[in-house]
């Protein structure tokens, strides 16, 4: 028998990946883990050569996710420390979306090789993804100390600064990356994203422009670009939209992003019966790219929700939840004026505006996780939560909150436009919150969701039955709480803001326990950034545009009138 291999010494076949993969076992085994790590790396520098996990990367490259889970799932139940395949694991949960799966994978995978930069960069981007912005720089700040300017790097933690609210520092890194590579359309397409929420709408434009300049048919720079403003988009423009459109130039999400381009170029002119006509297109052919992914309905999630929250659990639990009154929760459907009510109140010197935070959602997926064994699904989970849960999980919200803020006023916002579908959750975890609806008409509310293109979140937007079903759900869950819980939620309509500014901001400011700040008024003066499809109609005093545009589309909306039906009588 051979002497045993001690740490330091070198396999027989120094080539073979498989050989630096048992040995790095071996010494993981004994505690070893600097030794486990360097040969991990080894391992991890040469290509693929298990049967295995050669079949699972084929399977991801052909996206064939379900199959490559699978599969791994099976291979890592036996060998849960091989980092190749917490890598490919974790890789294939980012593209599907399974953000939390993905960091633990891929967490794991650095743990154990804490130079696999491979899947740092990409627990770098699951944390991202999930809103986890503080997790993310951590990890790219890891990757930028060996290499510095690493582009993808760089564009990572430009990304995660957006995400803290520093928008000044992400632009700052975009110049530079733009300067530097005169000719990446896709960094100049990042730069034009960072400077449209700022008061850069000249210069949005040019970087748009110029990712055009380098590649015509480029989709989403042409939406941008006429979603920035009215009349962005000039008459020569209309005609290169319609002759890209009838080229074989551009990909499946160019066309998409081409025709929402072309429907608003149209709209601008007044052209709205052709302008509606792109706008179907374009949302039918988003829907076929990039499908809805099955899964509870927000309809099933309502009928869950009244049937949980009634008065006596209600009445239960009170005096549970952290007793903070710092949270205000503006709540509504996609445009229906929560922006304009958010840069309204950020205006105000004790409200601090923050952005659309995902802390509720991040909770909800810890409440509805399917590895809690013997748990109901969310938000049933709630009725096994007792004081001291229901107060630590107010207490994580506002923790999760605090690395966002910039700012020590006493009250801040949150806007996350889904946080509706948990009002209770809300309430439960935080019964001292402020909630205001905010209402728009609802003919108009759903038509100006159906002229959006959303960059994700908002997929039930892109179909008629769908968008209807979303509204319906919104409006009968906040019927039930009104009913249940009347004048907890304080309901601010768009008209009214419109009509008479000054009464209706009082009459808010009044229930938030606020004092009245002429700030408020002037709202359209903030240099706050701004990140969602209003961006621009905020920056402006208050007007009734949006009027002529539901008297311009009404006679092309009547399948939305029928389908909304009593919720669209005058």
């Amino acid at each position: 028998m051979g002497k045993p291999m001690v740490s330091g010494q070198t396999p027989r076949r120094p080539d073979a990946p498989l050989d630096w993969r048992r040995r790095a076992a071996k010494l993981l085994a004994r505690g070893d883990r600097k030794g486990a790590a360097k040969a991990f790396q080894r391992y991890l520098s040469a290509p693929l050569t298990h049967p295995v996990l050669r079949s699972i990367e084929a399977s991801i490259e052909r996206r064939d996710f379900g199959s490559a889970e699978f599969l791994l799932t099976q291979h890592l139940a036996g060998d849960p420390d091989d980092p190749a395949a917490l890598h490919l694991l974790g890789k294939a949960m980012v593209a599907i979306g399974k953000y939390d799966d993905a960091e633990r994978a891929l967490r794991h995978a650095v743990e154990i090789v804490p130079a696999f930069a491979e899947a740092r960069y990409r627990l770098a981007v699951a944390c991202l993804m999930r809103g986890s912005f503080e997790e993310a720089l951590t990890e790219t700040a890891h990757l930028l100390r060996a290499m510095p300017n690493n582009v993808e790097y760089l564009r990572l933690r430009a990304g995660a600064l957006v995400g803290q609210g520093d928008v000044g520092g992400a632009v700052e890194i975009n110049a530079a990356l733009a300067k530097a590579h005169p000719g990446r359309a896709d960094i100049l397409l990042d730069y034009g994203h960072k400077l449209r929420p700022l008061r850069r709408a000249e210069d949005a434009a040019a970087a748009y422009r110029g990712v055009i300049a380098l590649i015509p048919h480029q989709g989403d720079a042409w939406w941008q670009l006429a979603n920035l403003k009215v009349g962005a988009l000039k008459d020569d423009d209309i005609v290169t939209i319609r002759a890209l459109l009838a080229s074989k130039a551009p990909t499946d999400h160019d066309r998409y992003h081409l025709n929402f381009a072309l429907a608003r170029a149209l709209e601008d002119r007044g052209d709205y019966g052709a302008a509606m006509a792109a706008y179907r297109v374009a949302n039918r052919d988003r829907l076929r790219v990039q499908p809805e992914v099955p899964g509870v309905t927000a309809s099933e999630l309502v009928d869950r929700a009244i049937a949980l929250f009634t008065p006596e659990f209600l009445a239960r639990h009170e005096g549970s939840g952290d007793p903070s009154r710092a949270p205000i929760f503006i709540l509504g459907m996609p445009r229906s004026g929560s922006t304009l009510l958010e840069q309204i109140l950020s205006a105000h010197p004790m409200i601090e505006g923050t952005q659309e935070l995902p802390e509720l959602g991040l909770i909800v997926r810890t409440l509805d996780d399917a590895e809690r064994p013997g748990k109901p699904p969310y938000p049933q989970s709630l009725a096994d939560c007792g004081p001291d849960e229901l107060r630590a999980l107010g207490a994580a919200y506002l923790s999760g909150v605090a690395a966002k803020r910039r700012t020590d006023r006493p009250h801040f916002l949150d806007k996350q436009w889904s946080n509706w579908l948990h009002i209770g959750l809300i309430q439960l975890i935080l019964p001292n919150a402020r909630i205001i609806d905010t209402r728009r008409d609802p003919l108009a509310n759903c038509l100006s969701m159906f002229r959006q293109h959303f960059a994700r979140g908002a997929s039930f937007t892109y179909a008629i039955d769908s968008l209807v079903d979303a509204y319906r759900s919104y409006d009968r869950l906040i019927a039930h709480f009104d009913a249940v819980r009347p004048g907890r939620i304080q309901r601010v309509r768009l008209a009214d803001l419109i009509d008479d500014t000054e009464a209706t901001v009082r009459n808010l400011l009044d229930h938030l326990g606020l004092p009245f700040a002429p700030e408020c008024l002037r709202f359209h003066e903030s240099d706050r950034p701004v990140f969602t499809p209003s961006a621009e109609q905020v920056r402006r005093p208050i007007n009734r545009d949006a009027d002529a545009l539901v008297a311009g589309f009404a006679p092309y909306v009547d399948d939305l009138r029928a389908a909304l039906g009593e919720l669209a009588a005058p």
